[in-house]
């Protein structure tokens, strides 16, 4: 069937890998393929499809990608001269159809839908056919005798599209194999959302991490950069009128008595003990509640207080925890009353503050795209343009990914017009403008071409080569023109990559649905990500871009430059001038970069975050952020450096595996506060060490020596060495015994997660505990990254603060009496039945600490769960972090 199908290159070592083990893999009729941008999984995938030998359909989340499958297969497996038996209709399957989920939802649902895109974003010659009103999805698969169905990241899907799909694989499950092929598995879902992923495209068989690309020599080195900017004046204006608007609705609301009465309803204040159950159930929403109760100089009990925050502190008077209070309300209208919810609505909808039901007081959906799309990111563009060029100079290759064209600003170049968007043609004369020496630039996307008029010799030689026409366009004298390309946008794209990649341009602006979904230039040594639309699927695809390796610079270093708008500093509690404040687009950034992994900056370890950065967002005030601009502009110099540090610590040698783990560190509390249980605990101890050292010692001199006096001075050395001892025994407990108290806890959290099946056998857990004695990391040696993450996810849960958990772990005390103020939360994951409860409990009393466990959804349970909340864990703020990492371990262990 395949038969004139044959990959015409050479397989990486891990595709090879993959293609080895891809019968054990296929034995459930799935295979699952984690694989970094740049990895190469459309030549995987469709390998896969050519040795399994039956008709395949091809799923992809944009039309672009779509289309690079059947590029992909002429170019790297046809035999010369042989047409593609592709198709990218589902009306007409051929031997490989290619198709995009929203195809298949319009087929599932017989739709006729509008395509989901952006027209100026995508190419302007491909378009897909979307008009399925009275189609037969299964009875066609069934004619076309689809035997292979090849799923490209099918979780970053709209929740319509991922229900099509669900049905879609659900119904013809038995009859085909699946392919799944994603560079951003869902390792932080919860376990719904994770079993709902596996049941479409199975279980993770193989992971092709970029530590290891970057190890075996497939992608480059690279370094993630972070420049900062504040909103233009025009956008903080419109942003501060939005935060006054909801300052004057919150302060109506409560001059108007709306709130009194909603908690005269409820009857908080005066029977709060028989709401105990409803209160647990949500305590960051009623802690909310009390702040603006309390700030507002509303009457606010001090056990009500201690109930729902252990450590008897409320959340600061912030926006955030201020829109959390009152939505809880709107959300409640039977507790609260549904006349003074009504009221609250009327009053915040007045304000322009409603959208739908839910309640926007801190941002709204257009406030938060303002400062994303902020005009002061224009600034930061031209001063790393400016920056990297005299770096780099004639050596540049830099790559500026947009979200939109803007083609109307063509009317601007060569002129001193304002520019006022963030778009390719803005971007491209924002540039210009900055004349630079030795500087040349382009712009394209699917319908424009701008580029130096010098090159017109050039490419009137590339002309025949590619079979084109073209015409140019002066634009005002800039030494730049506007070029026609006969051919629509297959030759735009190919007359821009040549001259990029010969170095007559060495700046390229370009829309990230030309250029950032599969476009391939390997020269690329920079980019800077102006686009700021779309998921975190597209910006690892745009990521991906830059860091692939380049034949003819072996010794290439990736630059990678985020931008990112903070809002303007100010003293108003609606206006987000805090640590937790620091807004949307930060908050996005935060997210992607777990996934980012590079060095640190410190060059002390390789991994995801931004921790890895330095940055912290404790201190982002103006001068802070020109601090961290400059030194991000320095550091982007050394790229020595940082590919010195990345053969570092991923090795060069090819018997060493790099393996990529989710380490949780906890940092134990500065001063732990000495209750008369925790006293006891630590007394008992030190007496007992004290006790021993006494007798030792007494046992030995009586022996010794007769003489009296000697015999008295021994006991006065005696008495001061054993309260010498007493003190000494604290800090033996606490550093000595500490340790193995960690290294048993999550030993039992690893031992019961295998035991529960969700991780393998081989899996062992490792601490490692800082020099200062505070800090206890926690990781997964032999485990895959899946693995790694949940095990994470499970110890993060176990050390946290104690809100409403299922069951509750306590240490048990002398007499089998209960120690509350050492409990803890027992790990979503282990308390999905009581069974594995008891497992983890068993697992955790295995050395002399004996622990036991607490139902908290009965009636009792709830007054145990109000005592464990009084732990050491909620009096305390331990300090939780993870972070993904890449180490070295020796090749395959048995457990792979």
């Amino acid at each position: 069937m395949y038969s004139k199908y044959k990959f015409k290159g050479e397989f990486r070592p891990y595709q090879k890998r993959v293609l080895d083990h891809a019968e054990t893999y296929l034995e459930d009729n799935k295979i699952n393929i984690v694989a970094a941008p740049g990895s190469g999984k459309t030549i995987l995938g469709l390998e896969l499809i050519r040795r399994i030998n039956k008709p395949a359909l091809i799923i992809s989340p944009t039309v672009t990608i779509q289309h690079q499958w059947g590029m992909r297969l002429s170019d790297n497996f046809s035999e010369e001269g042989c047409e593609t038996d592709v198709s990218y209709s589902l009306k007409n399957p051929a031997l490989v159809t290619s198709i995009t989920y929203q195809a298949l939802h319009a087929a599932n649902k017989k739709l006729n839908l509008q395509a989901d895109i952006n027209s100026e974003d995508e190419y302007e010659d491909i378009s897909e056919d979307l008009a399925y009103e009275g189609f037969n999805l299964y009875k066609k698969i069934k004619e076309a005798n689809i035997g292979v169905i090849c799923l490209d990241e099918a979780h970053h899907l709209k929740a319509e599209w991922k229900q099509s799909l669900t049905q879609f694989i659900s119904t013809i499950n038995k009859d085909v194999t699946v392919i799944s092929l994603t560079a951003t598995p869902p390792f932080d879902s919860t376990q719904t959302e994770w079993d709902h992923y596996t049941s479409i495209s199975g279980e993770i068989d193989e992971e092709i991490s970029i530590p290891e690309l970057v190890q075996q020599k497939t992608l480059c080195p690279h370094q993630d950069f972070v420049y900062f900017n504040f909103p233009t004046e025009s956008e903080n204006k419109f942003i501060k009128s939005y935060e006054a608007q909801s300052k004057e609705a919150v302060s109506e609301v409560i001059s108007e008595g709306i709130l009194t009465k909603c908690i005269d309803m409820y009857q908080l204040l005066t029977h709060y003990e028989l709401k105990i159950d409803e209160i647990l159930e949500s305590p960051l929403e009623f802690s909310s509640l009390l702040t603006v109760m309390k700030h507002n100089d509303l009457k606010c009990p001090r056990d009500l207080v201690r109930t729902v925050s252990p450590k008897g502190t409320l959340p600061p008077y912030k926006a955030i925890y201020i829109q959390t209070a009152f939505q809880f309300i709107l959300n409640n209208p039977d507790k609260f009353g549904d006349d003074n919810c009504e009221e609250l609505i009327t009053t915040f909808k007045r304000y322009g503050l409603m959208q739908g039901n839910k309640l926007y007081l801190e941002a709204n959906p257009k406030t938060t795209r303002t400062l994303i799309s902020s005009l002061g990111k224009l600034d930061s563009i031209k001063e790393i343009v400016k920056h990297e060029f005299q770096s780099r100079r004639q050596s540049l290759r830099m790559l500026i990914l947009t979200d939109y064209i803007h083609k109307e600003y063509l009317n601007t170049v060569g002129t001193q017009e304002p520019i006022n968007a963030l778009g390719t043609v803005p971007i491209f004369e924002l540039i210009r403008r900055e004349e630079i020496e030795g500087e040349r630039i382009g712009a394209v996307s699917g319908s424009l071409l701008l580029l130096p008029t010098t090159l017109q010799q050039v490419i009137e030689k590339k002309r025949e080569e590619f079979n084109f026409q073209f015409a140019m366009t002066s634009l005002n004298d800039t030494g730049y023109s506007e070029y026609r390309i006969s051919g629509g946008n297959k030759n735009i794209v190919k007359i821009a990559t040549y001259l990029f990649e010969a170095g007559h341009v060495q700046i390229l602006v370009g829309t990230k649905s030309l250029l950032g979904e599969g476009w391939d230039s390997p020269s690329i040594n920079t980019l800077i990500l102006a686009s700021f639309v779309g998921s975190y699927m597209l910006s690892n695809q745009m990521r991906g871009r830059a860091i692939r390796l380049d034949p003819n610079n072996p010794q290439k270093v990736s630059n990678i430059w985020h931008l990112v708008t903070l809002p303007a500093p100010s003293g108003n509690p609606f206006s987000k001038n805090n640590v937790d404040d620091v807004g949307g687009d930060y908050e996005m950034l935060e997210r992607r970069f777990r996934n980012f992994m590079g060095p640190s900056y410190d060059g002390t370890r390789l991994a995801g975050g931004l921790n890895r950065t330095g940055i912290s967002k404790d201190n982002l005030n103006r001068m802070q952020v020109e601090l961290i601009n400059k030194e991000m502009l320095e550091r982007s110099n050394n790229r020595a450096e940082t590919r010195a540090q990345w053969y570092e610590m991923v090795g060069v040698d090819e018997n060493v595996q790099v393996q990529v783990t989710h380490e949780v560190s906890v940092k134990a509390p500065e001063s732990i506060k000495m209750n008369k249980e925790f006293l006891f605990d630590n007394i008992l101890s030190s007496l007992t060490i004290s006790a021993i050292i006494t007798v030792g010692i007494f046992l030995i001199f009586s022996i010794v020596t007769k003489k009296n006096q000697i015999r008295m001075n021994i006991y006065l050395i005696q008495y001061l060495i054993s309260f010498i001892a007493i003190l000494v025994s604290k800090f033996i407990w606490y550093f000595g015994g500490r340790r193995k108290k960690m290294e048993s806890l999550g030993k039992a959290i690893c031992d019961t997660l295998v035991e529960m099946n969700h991780i393998n056998r081989w899996a062992h857990s490792v601490i490692k505990v800082s020099d200062d004695k505070i800090t206890t990391s926690f990781y997964l040696e032999n485990a895959n990254e899946k693995e790694s993450a949940l095990y994470a996810r499970a110890v993060e849960e176990f050390f946290t603060v104690i809100e409403n958990p299922r069951y509750i772990i306590y240490k048990k005390r002398l007499f089998k009496r209960r120690n509350y103020y050492m409990s803890y939360t027992c790990p979503t994951i282990i308390s999905i039945n009581q069974k594995s409860v008891e497992k983890f409990v068993r697992n955790l009393s295995r050395d002399r600490i004996k622990y036991g466990y607490c139902y908290t959804r009965s009636k009792e349970g709830r007054k145990e769960l109000i005592k464990a909340r009084s732990s050491y864990i909620s009096k305390n703020d331990n300090l939780i972090h993870e972070e993904k990492r890449a180490t070295k371990s020796t090749r395959k262990e048995s457990w792979q």
